[in-house]
């Protein structure tokens, strides 16, 4: 969770330094000369930044099961019924599920 909100903030500050670069034709980036264009780069990489952030945050369903049965794991959208969707058996929540059952590693 903290690395996506470092890269947001990393993400917003390239596009803020990009357009004061890119609004002045120019300017100096820590004693070296960036032309506008640079500037633009730097405002499509930091776009390129936030939106790879929320995007990844986006990609996992929250909570996984394991079945106790058949030990297969499924996200909590193909659960009904606190029930395998494969073999209709008991399942368990996967955070901790190590830590609870050290023998199924």
């Amino acid at each position: 969770m903290k690395i996506y909100f470092s890269w947001t903030i990393l993400g917003c500050l390239f596009i803020f330094i990009g357009i004061d670069i890119w609004k002045n034709n120019g300017g100096k980036l820590h004693y070296s000369y960036v032309s506008s264009g640079g500037g633009v780069i730097l405002i499509i990489f930091g776009i390129f930044m936030v939106y790879h952030s929320r995007a990844k945050k986006k990609q996992f369903p929250g909570k996984y099961y394991k079945c106790l049965n058949c030990g297969n794991i499924h996200p909590s959208n193909e659960i009904s019924e606190l029930k395998c969707p494969e073999c209709k058996g008991e399942i368990e929540n996967l955070k901790g599920f190590f830590r609870r059952n050290p023998d199924k590693r």
